[in-house]
């Protein structure tokens, strides 16, 4: 285990602000240790940084305990529209911060058109792919498949399960296809065909 370096957490921050072409933050989210040498550390790195100015500090892993192979997770998962800064460190040295804005944020500093937040529904038909392992587990799927979608709410997407089924999913051996329109339940749309 090292001791971590406030030299190095202080290069680093200062260096990502930099690139990032940002003089300072209003809000800084620890990495809280909860450690005498962590926090110290971490603390001087702050003062240093904001030369004694008022800043907001978060800290979230005394409150949440440690995410383990997603450490950070938490500080990213906020509702502060502006974005936050995260720092971070590991027990065998490492450092890491990183600086994350909302998509608002950036287009009004560059004084970009902000689209409307409530994207509608498109209006066109989409492909939604089925498959499985077995005939059975295939008709099972296309059964569950054709009530789902009429039991989501109105700003239920199509095309979000035409995505979700074509590029999150795997696809196995026995397949089926469906163009499908918004207009007409999945149940209405008529016959599947196999691939």
């Amino acid at each position: 285990m090292f001791y971590p370096s406030a030299d190095a957490q202080e290069n680093l921050i200062r260096r990502a602000y930099r690139d990032a072409g940002i003089a300072s933050t209003p809000l800084f989210e620890c990495h809280g240790t909860d450690t005498v040498a962590g926090g110290t550390t971490e603390g001087t790195v702050i003062a240093k940084l904001t030369d004694r100015r008022s800043v907001f500090l978060g800290v979230v892993k005394p409150n949440l305990g440690h995410a383990e192979g997603v450490s950070g997770i938490n500080s990213i998962m906020n509702d502060r529209p502006e974005g936050v800064n995260i720092n971070s460190f590991g027990i065998g040295g490492s450092n890491a911060h990183v600086i994350l804005k909302s998509a608002d944020y950036y287009m009004k500093s560059r004084d970009l058109p902000i689209r409307d937040k409530n994207i509608a529904p498109s209006d066109k038909p989409q492909i939604i792919l089925i498959s499985a392992n077995t005939k059975a587990s295939l008709d099972a799927r296309i059964q569950r498949l054709t009530t789902y979608p009429n039991s989501m709410e109105k700003d239920y997407l199509l095309c979000d399960l035409s995505h979700a089924l074509a590029v999150r999913r795997r696809h196995l051996i026995y397949r089926v296809f469906v163009i499908a329109r918004p207009d007409v339940e999945l149940t209405e749309q008529g016959s599947i065909r196999s691939l």
